[in-house]
């Protein structure tokens, strides 16, 4: 009995669990050990093992939207605007315009635009192509032009892999309607108005200096105060023979609420008329002098509602809600070099006569 109650006594000093006064319980031990561990790979899942995935995944994305990645341009755009029988079907209309005596006296291609492709039949029973069928249909759609007339020609082209390519006939040849389209002055969001005398000044300003070939007239009438850029004019202008404003529209306030229109912010859709150095026709006695077709412009107007308005940038028609103050300004100047070649008065292009054969 003394054996086995010292055994009991041993015991429950050094494995009894309820004891924490004693560090050196081997239970208490191996818990604060365990303990150890799981802290020791919570740190390392939380400062490793996560950013370390991160880093992976940024990895993989930068290499998906890698921009060095080359770009086969040439290959695009062969599947875009290539097919085998668009050779033939170029050369087949050509060579119909270019008969003696022609078809279309004075003709001439003006674009692709694209062919429609007819895959030939397979067989039912062995799916193999029929040896009568060895080929496709392409049919080629072109834009051909003569004296301001449009049509649409289409050429049907046989492709075959082993002998090539062959019109299966001669084009045809449809008139390109013209119709009125919708009402349009070419701008979304924004507020019709006319353009009050005051705009009418700025911008008959601009373009005096826009036509003048001086950069510095044209940067003053701006109005852009950094000296370290430069506006370029149109180089090489005879005259200028009219402005014309065809429409105005203010641009929405962007601190408004709802929107509402912004008065100090207008667009303007002008249309110049002016001779080229070496272009104006001369006047008939008696008679008054020709007019050319206008160039368009739409332009930006500061300080509209103002008596000093001032036009600060100008685009395409149809730019004009998304033009921005002085976003024609290029950095440095205009050399002098440039500035001489575009002055330089080109020889006029003899007035073309009407072709031989051509039809009244």
């Amino acid at each position: 009995m003394a054996r086995a109650t010292r055994r009991s006594a041993n015991r429950s000093a050094w494995e009894d669990q309820s004891v924490e006064a004693n560090k050196e319980a081997p239970a208490l031990k191996k818990a604060l050990r365990s303990e150890k561990w799981k802290r020791r790979a919570l740190y390392t899942v939380a400062f490793a093992a996560v950013p370390l995935a991160f880093l992976f995944s940024a990895a993989l994305i930068a290499n998906s939207t890698d921009t060095d990645v080359p770009v086969d341009y040439i290959g695009a755009s062969t599947i875009s605007n290539g097919s085998p029988g668009k050779a033939e079907a170029y050369r087949a209309l050509q060579a119909w315009i270019d008969a003696a005596p022609s078809p279309l006296p004075g003709g001439e291609i003006v674009s692709w635009n694209g062919y429609a492709l007819e895959q030939s039949p397979m067989s039912d029973q062995t799916g193999e192509m029929q040896p009568e069928y060895d080929y496709s249909l392409e049919t080629h759609t072109f834009t051909v032009g003569r004296a301001g007339q449009m049509w649409t020609a289409q050429v049907q082209v046989a492709v075959s892999d082993v002998i090539g390519a062959k019109a299966t006939s001669t084009p045809s040849l449809e008139p390109v309607v013209v119709t009125d389209g919708p009402s349009s002055n070419g701008w979304f969001g924004v507020f019709t108005t006319a353009a009050g005398p005051a705009v009418v000044q700025a911008v008959e300003t601009w373009a005096e200096a826009f036509t003048s070939g001086d950069p510095d007239e044209l940067h003053q009438t701006v109005q852009d105060r950094d000296t370290n850029r430069t506006y370029i004019p149109l180089f090489g202008v005879a005259e200028l023979l009219a402005t014309d404003l065809a429409q105005a529209a203010n641009l929405p306030d962007p601190s408004s609420e709802d929107g509402s229109a912004d008065p100090d912010m207008m667009i303007v859709r002008v249309n110049l008329q002016f001779w080229w150095n070496g272009a104006v026709p001369e006047t008939q006695p008696n008679k008054r002098q020709e007019m050319p077709a206008p160039v368009s412009y739409d332009v930006l107007v500061e300080h509209a509602s103002t008596a000093t308005p001032v036009v600060v940038a100008w685009g395409a028609p149809g730019s004009g809600p998304t033009l921005v103050p002085y976003q024609n300004a290029i950095p440095g100047t205009v050399s002098a070099e440039n500035e001489k070649a575009a002055t330089t008065a080109p020889t006029p292009t003899p007035t073309p006569t009407s072709t031989e054969g051509d039809s009244k």
